[in-house]
Protein backbone atom coordinates (compact mmCIF):
# COMPACT_ATOMS: atom_id res chain seq x y z
CA UNK A 1 0.00 0.00 0.00
CA UNK A 2 1.44 3.33 -1.02
CA UNK A 3 2.24 5.76 1.73
CA UNK A 4 -0.14 8.69 2.05
CA UNK A 5 1.35 12.04 2.89
CA UNK A 6 -0.54 13.67 5.71
CA UNK A 7 -0.17 17.38 6.54
CA UNK A 8 -1.32 18.78 9.87
CA UNK A 9 -2.15 22.49 10.20
CA UNK A 10 -1.97 24.09 13.60
CA UNK A 11 -4.28 27.02 14.44
CA UNK A 12 -2.95 30.18 12.85
CA UNK A 13 -0.86 28.42 10.21
CA UNK A 14 -1.41 29.40 6.58
CA UNK A 15 -2.74 26.35 4.68
CA UNK A 16 -0.98 25.43 1.47
CA UNK A 17 -2.48 24.20 -1.81
CA UNK A 18 -2.45 20.60 -0.60
CA UNK A 19 -4.80 21.19 2.31
CA UNK A 20 -6.48 17.79 1.99
CA UNK A 21 -3.11 16.00 2.45
CA UNK A 22 -3.99 13.29 -0.06
CA UNK A 23 -1.54 13.93 -2.88
CA UNK A 24 1.72 15.55 -3.88
CA UNK A 25 -0.12 17.25 -6.75
CA UNK A 26 -2.40 20.30 -6.36
CA UNK A 27 -6.08 19.54 -6.81
CA UNK A 28 -9.15 21.72 -7.09
CA UNK A 29 -10.50 20.06 -3.93
CA UNK A 30 -7.30 20.98 -2.12
CA UNK A 31 -7.44 24.55 -3.35
CA UNK A 32 -11.06 24.94 -2.26
CA UNK A 33 -10.34 23.39 1.11
CA UNK A 34 -7.44 25.81 1.58
CA UNK A 35 -9.74 28.69 0.69
CA UNK A 36 -12.32 27.56 3.23
CA UNK A 37 -9.64 27.45 5.91
CA UNK A 38 -8.62 30.99 5.01
CA UNK A 39 -12.22 32.17 5.25
CA UNK A 40 -11.91 32.37 9.01
CA UNK A 41 -9.37 35.14 8.57
CA UNK A 42 -11.49 37.26 6.24
CA UNK A 43 -13.37 40.20 7.77
CA UNK A 44 -17.10 39.66 8.13
CA UNK A 45 -20.05 41.53 9.62
CA UNK A 46 -19.09 44.82 11.25
CA UNK A 47 -15.41 44.15 10.58
CA UNK A 48 -15.64 44.61 6.81
CA UNK A 49 -14.74 48.29 7.15
CA UNK A 50 -12.95 50.49 9.67
CA UNK A 51 -15.68 53.14 9.25
CA UNK A 52 -19.10 52.89 7.66
CA UNK A 53 -20.98 55.69 5.88
CA UNK A 54 -23.82 57.40 7.71
CA UNK A 55 -26.02 59.38 5.31
CA UNK A 56 -29.45 60.93 5.72
CA UNK A 57 -31.59 62.96 3.31
CA UNK A 58 -34.82 64.91 3.43
CA UNK A 59 -36.50 66.84 0.62
CA UNK A 60 -38.84 69.54 1.92
CA UNK A 61 -41.24 71.79 -0.01
CA UNK A 62 -42.03 75.34 1.11
CA UNK A 63 -44.99 77.18 -0.33
CA UNK A 64 -44.77 80.92 -0.83
CA UNK A 65 -43.07 82.24 2.30
CA UNK A 66 -42.16 83.51 4.67
CA UNK A 67 -42.17 80.36 6.80
CA UNK A 68 -39.95 78.80 9.48
CA UNK A 69 -39.81 75.03 9.97
CA UNK A 70 -37.77 72.33 11.71
CA UNK A 71 -36.95 69.79 9.01
CA UNK A 72 -38.15 66.21 9.51
CA UNK A 73 -39.08 63.46 7.08
CA UNK A 74 -42.77 62.76 7.46
CA UNK A 75 -42.83 64.29 10.97
CA UNK A 76 -40.37 61.60 12.10
CA UNK A 77 -38.46 63.21 15.00
CA UNK A 78 -35.50 60.81 14.57
CA UNK A 79 -34.81 61.98 11.00
CA UNK A 80 -31.25 63.17 11.73
CA UNK A 81 -30.78 61.24 15.00
CA UNK A 82 -28.05 58.71 15.72
CA UNK A 83 -30.08 55.62 16.57
CA UNK A 84 -27.10 53.28 16.89
CA UNK A 85 -25.23 52.23 20.03
CA UNK A 86 -22.04 53.98 18.87
CA UNK A 87 -20.99 57.50 17.98
CA UNK A 88 -21.68 59.13 14.61
CA UNK A 89 -19.38 61.77 13.11
CA UNK A 90 -21.22 64.21 10.82
CA UNK A 91 -18.58 65.46 8.41
CA UNK A 92 -20.77 67.30 5.92
CA UNK A 93 -24.12 69.09 5.80
CA UNK A 94 -25.31 69.72 2.25
CA UNK A 95 -28.18 71.94 1.06
CA UNK A 96 -29.68 71.94 -2.40
CA UNK A 97 -32.18 74.70 -3.09
CA UNK A 98 -34.38 74.24 -6.19
CA UNK A 99 -36.51 77.00 -7.67
CA UNK A 100 -38.50 77.20 -10.90
CA UNK A 101 -36.84 80.31 -12.22
CA UNK A 102 -33.60 82.18 -11.80
CA UNK A 103 -33.94 84.60 -8.89
CA UNK A 104 -31.01 86.87 -8.16
CA UNK A 105 -31.97 86.91 -4.46
CA UNK A 106 -32.48 83.21 -3.91
CA UNK A 107 -29.07 82.70 -2.28
CA UNK A 108 -30.19 84.95 0.55
CA UNK A 109 -33.84 83.85 0.71
CA UNK A 110 -33.18 80.58 2.57
CA UNK A 111 -31.81 80.90 6.12
CA UNK A 112 -30.79 78.17 8.54
CA UNK A 113 -30.13 77.32 12.20
CA UNK A 114 -28.21 74.20 13.26
CA UNK A 115 -27.84 72.73 16.72
CA UNK A 116 -27.50 69.49 18.70
CA UNK A 117 -30.42 69.84 21.14
CA UNK A 118 -29.60 70.21 24.83
CA UNK A 119 -25.85 70.21 24.24
CA UNK A 120 -24.46 72.36 21.45
CA UNK A 121 -25.54 75.36 19.39
CA UNK A 122 -23.81 75.39 16.01
CA UNK A 123 -25.17 78.74 14.87
CA UNK A 124 -27.45 80.60 17.26
CA UNK A 125 -28.61 83.30 14.85
CA UNK A 126 -30.40 82.79 11.56
CA UNK A 127 -27.87 82.77 8.70
CA UNK A 128 -28.30 82.53 4.93
CA UNK A 129 -27.41 78.97 3.96
CA UNK A 130 -24.87 80.33 1.49
CA UNK A 131 -22.72 81.61 4.34
CA UNK A 132 -22.11 78.03 5.50
CA UNK A 133 -20.48 76.99 2.22
CA UNK A 134 -16.90 75.80 2.75
CA UNK A 135 -16.33 73.76 -0.44
CA UNK A 136 -16.41 76.17 -3.37
CA UNK A 137 -13.76 74.10 -5.19
CA UNK A 138 -16.18 71.17 -5.49
CA UNK A 139 -18.56 73.01 -7.83
CA UNK A 140 -17.91 72.83 -11.58
CA UNK A 141 -19.39 75.30 -14.08
CA UNK A 142 -20.28 72.55 -16.56
CA UNK A 143 -22.70 69.69 -17.14
CA UNK A 144 -21.21 66.49 -15.79
CA UNK A 145 -21.79 63.01 -17.19
CA UNK A 146 -20.08 61.07 -14.38
CA UNK A 147 -20.48 61.31 -10.62
CA UNK A 148 -18.42 59.63 -7.91
CA UNK A 149 -19.09 58.80 -4.26
CA UNK A 150 -15.98 57.96 -2.24
CA UNK A 151 -16.38 55.66 0.75
CA UNK A 152 -14.81 56.97 3.98
CA UNK A 153 -12.60 53.85 4.24
CA UNK A 154 -12.29 50.74 2.03
CA UNK A 155 -15.15 48.26 2.39
CA UNK A 156 -14.35 44.54 2.18
CA UNK A 157 -16.60 42.68 -0.26
CA UNK A 158 -16.40 38.91 -0.07
CA UNK A 159 -16.88 36.98 -3.29
CA UNK A 160 -20.33 35.48 -3.64
CA UNK A 161 -21.76 38.24 -1.40
CA UNK A 162 -22.66 40.88 -3.97
CA UNK A 163 -23.00 44.61 -3.48
CA UNK A 164 -26.25 46.07 -4.86
CA UNK A 165 -27.52 49.52 -5.79
CA UNK A 166 -31.13 50.62 -6.33
CA UNK A 167 -31.55 53.13 -9.18
CA UNK A 168 -34.56 55.36 -9.78
CA UNK A 169 -35.16 57.70 -12.74
CA UNK A 170 -37.21 60.86 -12.93
CA UNK A 171 -39.69 60.63 -15.81
CA UNK A 172 -38.04 63.35 -17.91
CA UNK A 173 -34.81 61.36 -17.99
CA UNK A 174 -36.43 58.75 -20.23
CA UNK A 175 -37.77 61.21 -22.82
CA UNK A 176 -36.99 60.09 -26.39
CA UNK A 177 -35.20 56.96 -25.21
CA UNK A 178 -36.15 53.33 -25.67
CA UNK A 179 -36.72 51.07 -22.70
CA UNK A 180 -33.90 48.95 -24.15
CA UNK A 181 -31.36 51.78 -23.98
CA UNK A 182 -28.62 51.74 -21.41
CA UNK A 183 -29.48 54.99 -19.68
CA UNK A 184 -26.64 55.04 -17.16
CA UNK A 185 -23.75 52.87 -16.07
CA UNK A 186 -23.36 52.08 -12.37
CA UNK A 187 -19.79 51.40 -11.24
CA UNK A 188 -18.08 49.72 -8.30
CA UNK A 189 -14.33 50.31 -7.94
CA UNK A 190 -11.53 49.03 -5.71
CA UNK A 191 -8.82 46.38 -5.76
CA UNK A 192 -8.53 42.61 -5.33
CA UNK A 193 -7.58 41.22 -1.94
CA UNK A 194 -4.99 38.68 -3.09
CA UNK A 195 -3.66 40.04 -6.39
CA UNK A 196 -3.91 43.75 -5.48
CA UNK A 197 -5.11 44.42 -9.04
CA UNK A 198 -7.71 47.14 -9.69
CA UNK A 199 -11.37 46.17 -9.96
CA UNK A 200 -13.87 48.30 -11.88
CA UNK A 201 -17.23 46.65 -12.41
CA UNK A 202 -19.54 48.66 -14.68
CA UNK A 203 -23.17 47.54 -14.85
CA UNK A 204 -25.69 48.89 -17.39
CA UNK A 205 -28.94 50.31 -16.09
CA UNK A 206 -31.64 50.15 -18.72
CA UNK A 207 -34.65 52.39 -19.05
CA UNK A 208 -38.14 51.11 -18.55
CA UNK A 209 -41.63 52.34 -19.28
CA UNK A 210 -43.10 54.18 -16.32
CA UNK A 211 -46.90 53.93 -16.10
CA UNK A 212 -48.65 57.24 -15.73
CA UNK A 213 -49.38 58.10 -12.11
CA UNK A 214 -47.16 55.34 -10.69
CA UNK A 215 -44.30 56.71 -8.60
CA UNK A 216 -41.40 55.15 -6.76
CA UNK A 217 -40.37 52.57 -9.35
CA UNK A 218 -36.73 51.53 -9.35
CA UNK A 219 -34.49 48.70 -10.42
CA UNK A 220 -31.70 46.98 -8.55
CA UNK A 221 -28.21 46.58 -10.00
CA UNK A 222 -26.19 43.61 -8.72
CA UNK A 223 -22.41 44.00 -9.00
CA UNK A 224 -21.14 40.62 -10.21
CA UNK A 225 -18.98 39.76 -13.20
CA UNK A 226 -21.61 37.58 -14.96
CA UNK A 227 -18.89 35.15 -16.11
CA UNK A 228 -20.15 32.00 -14.33
CA UNK A 229 -18.02 32.68 -11.29
CA UNK A 230 -18.38 35.04 -8.32
CA UNK A 231 -16.35 38.21 -8.15
CA UNK A 232 -13.08 37.78 -6.30
CA UNK A 233 -12.60 39.12 -2.76
CA UNK A 234 -12.03 42.86 -3.00
CA UNK A 235 -11.78 46.14 -1.17
CA UNK A 236 -14.29 48.70 -2.49
CA UNK A 237 -13.36 52.39 -2.44
CA UNK A 238 -15.72 54.23 -4.85
CA UNK A 239 -19.20 54.05 -6.35
CA UNK A 240 -19.99 55.86 -9.60
CA UNK A 241 -22.93 56.75 -11.82
CA UNK A 242 -22.13 57.75 -15.39
CA UNK A 243 -23.96 58.55 -18.59
CA UNK A 244 -24.36 55.71 -21.08
CA UNK A 245 -25.80 57.94 -23.83
CA UNK A 246 -24.09 60.93 -25.39
CA UNK A 247 -27.05 63.21 -24.75
CA UNK A 248 -27.59 62.26 -21.12
CA UNK A 249 -25.80 65.35 -19.84
CA UNK A 250 -28.46 67.51 -21.50
CA UNK A 251 -31.09 65.41 -19.74
CA UNK A 252 -29.64 66.59 -16.41
CA UNK A 253 -28.10 63.37 -15.13
CA UNK A 254 -27.54 64.82 -11.67
CA UNK A 255 -31.09 66.11 -11.52
CA UNK A 256 -32.93 63.01 -12.68
CA UNK A 257 -31.16 59.93 -11.25
CA UNK A 258 -31.44 58.83 -7.64
CA UNK A 259 -29.53 55.96 -6.06
CA UNK A 260 -29.61 53.89 -2.90
CA UNK A 261 -26.51 51.76 -2.10
CA UNK A 262 -27.23 48.37 -0.52
CA UNK A 263 -24.06 46.86 1.00
CA UNK A 264 -24.34 43.19 2.03
CA UNK A 265 -22.70 43.43 5.47
CA UNK A 266 -22.18 45.88 8.30
CA UNK A 267 -24.56 48.48 9.73
CA UNK A 268 -27.07 50.23 7.48
CA UNK A 269 -25.75 53.34 5.76
CA UNK A 270 -29.15 55.03 5.49
CA UNK A 271 -32.83 54.66 6.38
CA UNK A 272 -33.85 53.40 2.91
CA UNK A 273 -34.20 56.86 1.40
CA UNK A 274 -33.02 57.52 -2.16
CA UNK A 275 -30.31 60.10 -2.80
CA UNK A 276 -30.04 62.26 -5.89
CA UNK A 277 -26.59 61.71 -7.36
CA UNK A 278 -25.55 65.30 -6.67
CA UNK A 279 -26.52 64.85 -3.01
CA UNK A 280 -23.73 62.29 -2.69
CA UNK A 281 -21.24 63.15 -5.43
CA UNK A 282 -17.82 64.48 -4.47
CA UNK A 283 -18.19 67.15 -7.18
CA UNK A 284 -21.35 68.65 -8.66
CA UNK A 285 -21.91 70.60 -11.86
CA UNK A 286 -24.28 73.15 -13.34
CA UNK A 287 -27.58 72.32 -15.00
CA UNK A 288 -28.89 73.29 -18.47
CA UNK A 289 -30.72 76.60 -18.55
CA UNK A 290 -34.07 74.95 -19.32
CA UNK A 291 -33.92 72.90 -16.12
CA UNK A 292 -34.31 73.86 -12.48
CA UNK A 293 -31.75 76.28 -11.15
CA UNK A 294 -29.97 74.64 -8.23
CA UNK A 295 -28.08 76.38 -5.47
CA UNK A 296 -25.70 74.05 -3.65
CA UNK A 297 -24.10 74.53 -0.26
CA UNK A 298 -21.57 72.02 1.04
CA UNK A 299 -20.64 72.71 4.65
CA UNK A 300 -17.72 70.76 6.16
CA UNK A 301 -16.83 71.76 9.72
CA UNK A 302 -13.17 71.88 10.73
CA UNK A 303 -13.84 68.88 12.96
CA UNK A 304 -16.91 66.63 12.60
CA UNK A 305 -20.06 67.23 14.63
CA UNK A 306 -20.14 64.25 17.03
CA UNK A 307 -23.49 62.62 17.80
CA UNK A 308 -23.60 60.37 20.82
CA UNK A 309 -26.21 57.56 20.79
CA UNK A 310 -29.66 59.15 20.83
CA UNK A 311 -28.44 62.60 19.79
CA UNK A 312 -29.26 64.31 16.51
CA UNK A 313 -28.68 67.46 14.53
CA UNK A 314 -31.68 69.77 14.39
CA UNK A 315 -32.01 71.61 11.08
CA UNK A 316 -34.35 74.61 11.06
CA UNK A 317 -34.99 76.50 7.82
CA UNK A 318 -36.56 79.89 7.21
CA UNK A 319 -37.89 80.49 3.71
CA UNK A 320 -38.02 84.28 3.43
CA UNK A 321 -39.14 84.36 -0.21
CA UNK A 322 -42.70 85.39 -1.02
CA UNK A 323 -42.45 84.43 -4.69
CA UNK A 324 -42.27 80.81 -5.84
CA UNK A 325 -42.55 77.50 -3.98
CA UNK A 326 -39.13 76.17 -3.02
CA UNK A 327 -37.88 72.59 -2.80
CA UNK A 328 -35.00 72.09 -0.40
CA UNK A 329 -32.86 68.96 -0.05
CA UNK A 330 -30.83 68.49 3.15
CA UNK A 331 -28.21 65.75 3.19
CA UNK A 332 -26.00 64.77 6.14
CA UNK A 333 -22.91 62.73 5.34
CA UNK A 334 -20.58 61.21 7.88
CA UNK A 335 -19.29 58.00 9.42
CA UNK A 336 -20.45 55.66 12.17
CA UNK A 337 -18.43 53.70 14.65
CA UNK A 338 -19.04 49.99 15.16
CA UNK A 339 -16.27 49.03 17.61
Amino acid sequence: MADKKIMVFLPGEEPGPFALGLSDQPSMAGVLAAYRLKMGKLPIGNRVSAKFPWIRNVVETFDNGPEQRVIMRGNWPATFVNQSAHRVFVEEVRFRHDIDQVDTNYMTDLWVKLDIPDRRVINEEWLPVGTLNTEIDRFLAANLDTFCYELPTPYFLQRGNPFMMDVEFASEFLTNTSSEDWIVQAGLHGWGLYDQEPISLMKPVRGWAQPTGVAGQYQTVVFDDEQDRPMRDAWVTHLTIGSALLDNAEAALQHAVRIRPQPPEGPAWHTQEFFRVDDLAEQVGSLPQNKLSDMYVIHRPIVPYVLEPGEGIRVALWNRSTQDPVNVSITLRGTQEVQ
